[in-house]
């Protein structure tokens, strides 16, 4: 063969005159050598897998966050705020206004240094903010002499100063009610007042021209009534129960204003559900509610605790598949004390069979007999037809649609319209705009609601509270109910108060749109 080097021909691996190696395919021509091999560039690494990419990304991002944290600031025009008058001006106009109404003004002063904050907290004194005043080293509060209530507080790594301010509670001439729980009261001294709720389950009432003196003497009353059990007293507050567990509670609030309420007995219950595995037919999920408010979904062949409360009374136990709303059963109790009742429930094609094991008194049908801890059981084939009341909708109820577009935090109309519509089911579409956890409850959380789309900068309508509740309480098709969600809710109207702004509701359901 020939070298592909020096072009002689040789026999054997490697050619004996040059010492190449021989070629693997055919020789080339002679004179000719093979080409050497084109280096190969090096490839680049795209941009997005350097790591000064990812810095870049990073520095953009705080940059954008930081940003939308200083476009919260905003310059504020005193003259533009509505209670202006009644306040001195803050020191610096640069700040959030969280609400400026006729009725109230919440605005919050950025960077207020410690002397600016002292100085304006003196100034608000000069203006007549001295009655009744409660102070600590981070906040200020009083009245003036014409009602007006004030709320500095100095806080945050921006030494943000919050300032609140409420007007005048007003108050008329009251007639004390007749009504039975109302009745269990001594009768304040003073009949200027203002009733906030007066039904069958609570009475709230504030009370005006009452000197702190008057407020002791009340306190004392309604010890002499009765309330003594699980006392608690301080300077300003106290609460108690009575021996039917009836609970009081009665405030001080400032500027000759007592505030008093008091509420049906309600006790914690356990409610244990075990429901009886079928082999082949009838194994369905079972959901159970109580007086027609849903507390969860039991699986079937499983078992269910509920941790409720529940007022003083009668209350209805009643369990529906959850396939076929035909299928269901139920059972009464009496409530008397906290108590634990223990259900066994079996399914079959033509309802559901509730068996009462122990807990609470249970009353039978067509008798004024009771019995406690017995195997009792009620069976309910087919239900009857659902004559329930039409819930309340802006469609069907002007109240209800004046309230929802009402933009003040705290209005007569939503004490009126707690008042009117307790117990009534209304449904809107709504939004959550906080979550907390229940005390010191893993899984019971506290709720804010309001209506309309999410907008953490903007909120109308009352602020709704659901209190204590677990995530089957709220009968959702959301894998979380989180802040933030857009929802229809539909929710028991329970009452209003006036001191808190809160608009307490039970819910019924609440579903993602």
């Amino acid at each position: 063969m020939i070298c592909s080097r020096c072009g002689k021909e040789f026999n054997g691996k490697f050619c004996e005159h040059c010492g190449a190696p021989a070629p693997s395919s055919a020789a080339p021509t002679p004179g000719t050598y093979p080409t050497e091999p084109t280096p190969t560039k090096k490839k680049k690494k795209p941009i997005y897998k350097r790591w000064w990419f990812y810095v870049i990304v990073v520095i953009a991002a705080i940059t954008v966050i930081s940003s939308i944290s200083i476009n919260k600031s905003e310059k504020i025009k005193w003259s533009d705020i509505i209670l202006s008058a009644q306040l001195p001006e803050p020191p610096k106009d640069k700040g959030e206004i969280h609400e400026n109404t006729a009725e109230k003004l919440w605005v919050d002063i950025n960077k207020i240094s410690d002397k600016q904050y002292n100085d304006y907290t003196e100034a608000c004194k000069a203006k007549g903010f001295t009655v009744d005043p409660e102070s600590d080293s981070m906040s200020y509060g009083a009245y003036n002499s014409e009602g007006y209530k004030l709320s500095l507080s100095h806080y945050g790594n921006n030494k943000e100063m919050s300032i609140k301010l409420e007007t005048p509670m007003v108050m008329e001439a009251i007639t004390w009610p007749d009504s039975k729980i109302a009745g269990l009261l001594p009768i304040p001294k003073s009949t200027i007042g203002k009733i906030f709720s007066n039904d069958n389950d609570s009475f709230s009432v504030y009370i005006g021209n009452t000197t702190i003196d008057d407020y002791n003497a009340y306190v004392k009353a309604c010890e002499e009534k009765g309330f003594t059990v699980d006392a608690q007293k301080e300077d300003k507050t106290f609460s108690a129960k009575n021996a039917d567990s009836y609970k009081l509670s009665v405030d001080y609030k400032g500027n000759n204003i007592i505030y008093i309420s008091i509420a049906e007995p309600e006790f914690d219950v356990t409610i244990k559900v075990e429901c009886v595995e079928n082999l082949m037919f009838s194994k369905y999920d079972v959901k159970m509610s109580i007086d027609d408010n849903f507390e969860g979904t039991i699986a079937h062949g499983d078992s269910k605790t509920f941790d409720v409360v529940l007022k003083r009374g009668t209350h209805n136990i009643s369990f529906e598949s959850a396939e076929d709303d035909t299928l269901n059963g139920e059972v009464k109790v009496e409530i008397t004390k906290e108590d634990t009742i223990k259900l066994k429930i079996s399914c079959s094609g033509s309802g559901i069979n509730v068996k009462h094991l122990s807990g609470t008194e249970v009353k039978k049908e067509n008798s004024s007999e009771t019995t406690s801890g017995t195997d009792n059981t009620s069976q309910i084939g087919i239900s009857e037809p659902n004559t329930s009341v039409e819930n309340l909708t802006i469609d069907n109820c002007p109240e209800l649609a004046a309230i929802l577009s009402n933009k003040a935090e705290i209005d007569q109309s939503y004490s009126d319209f707690a008042y009117k519509y307790s117990g009534r089911i209304i449904e809107f579409d709504g939004r959550i705009d906080y979550c907390a956890k229940h005390d010191k409850y893993k899984t019971r959380f506290d709720y804010l609601v309001s209506a309309g789309d999410y907008d953490p900068n903007h909120q109308v309508g009352p602020s709704f509270k659901f209190e204590d509740v677990n995530y089957y309480d709220l009968n959702t098709d959301l894998d979380t109910v989180s802040v933030g969600l857009n929802v229809r809710i539909t929710a028991k109207v329970v009452s209003f108060d006036s001191n808190s702004g809160l608009f307490y509701l039970k819910p019924v359901s609440v579903k993602g749109r």
